[in-house]
């Protein structure tokens, strides 16, 4: 069974990610467990203790209705809900729960720019994304949750797959039935005969032979501009999927500026994968 991660602060981005993880799994058995972690102030010691408490409280009791509030709209009889109430950071809370609870995956909302909120939610799914132990799913406050029929995963046409761990990805490729489409930003910097045969062929060893899969090259000096002419010549692409280390794209997109901007500003939902976890 499939242990789902979906963090929330409550607000409606996070509720829309809770939506759309419950949708994506709708058809298995699965445990979510609904996480909200919460900073204690500074004081002293038997302050902070109440304050503590009175956190401790109030988070439990959101995440209470939020369970709640997902069972009314859950028609899959074999999912399972729970909730974790954890003080602390929250990219530490969630890489140590990854770890202890052996997650498959973590859900979470990113804003657009509507205030301090949103931007700091898009920067908190930036930071989970590059830290977590396990594959994070992050869905723009605005996405619905529709099958993913394309998916485009942006790779290094040289390095492309082999090392990483695709284990949720050909799940849900498998489940909906699929088609992906390797895409590599080609900046000027590699050439290689063709590319793109070479790489859907090492893309299709990677992947489960049933599984549809193509592979495109587009010429852009600027890696996230290639990828955005991309999508919106291909409508039809429901995901984005990354994998942020080196042997799968160029590391430099995966700065901490330049994946916070990315996480932001994205309209579709994106995977992050990683190498080895």
């Amino acid at each position: 069974m499939k242990k789902i991660l979906i963090p929330t602060d409550f607000s409606p981005c996070a509720q829309n990610a809770a939506d759309y993880a419950v949708a994506l799994f709708a058809y298995e058995p699965v445990q979510f467990v609904l996480l909200n972690s919460y900073l204690v102030p500074h004081s002293t010691a038997d302050t902070l203790i109440t304050i503590d408490d009175i956190l401790k409280r109030n988070s439990e009791e959101k995440l209470a209705e939020e369970v709640q509030r997902l069972h009314a709209l859950n028609e899959n009889r074999r999912a399972q809900f729970s909730f974790c109430s954890r003080p602390g950071d929250l990219t530490l809370v969630i890489r140590k729960m990854v770890k202890s609870q052996s997650m498959s995956l973590v859900v979470m909302g990113t804003g657009g720019n509507n205030g301090i909120r949103d931007l700091l939610m898009g920067t908190n799914t930036a930071s989970v994304i590059r830290s977590a132990p396990c594959p994070v799913l992050a869905i723009p406050e605005n996405a619905r949750f529709v099958t993913p029929e394309h998916i485009v995963f942006a790779v290094d046409k040289i390095n492309p797959l082999m090392n990483g761990n695709l284990g949720i990805l050909k799940h849900v490729s498998a489940t909906f039935r699929s088609h992906i489409t390797l895409v590599h930003v080609n900046t000027g910097s590699s050439v290689l005969k063709d590319g793109d045969r070479i790489m859907a062929e090492q893309g299709q060893k990677a992947f489960d032979n049933r599984i549809s899969l193509d592979a495109e090259t587009v010429e852009d000096k600027n890696i996230i501009a290639g990828l955005q002419k991309y999508l919106a010549a291909h409508e039809d692409v429901q995901w984005v999927v990354m994998m942020p280390e080196k042997h799968a794209f160029p590391e430099n997109l995966y700065h901490r500026s330049t994946t916070t901007r990315w996480v932001s500003q994205a309209p579709l939902p994106l995977l992050a994968l990683r190498e080895s976890y």
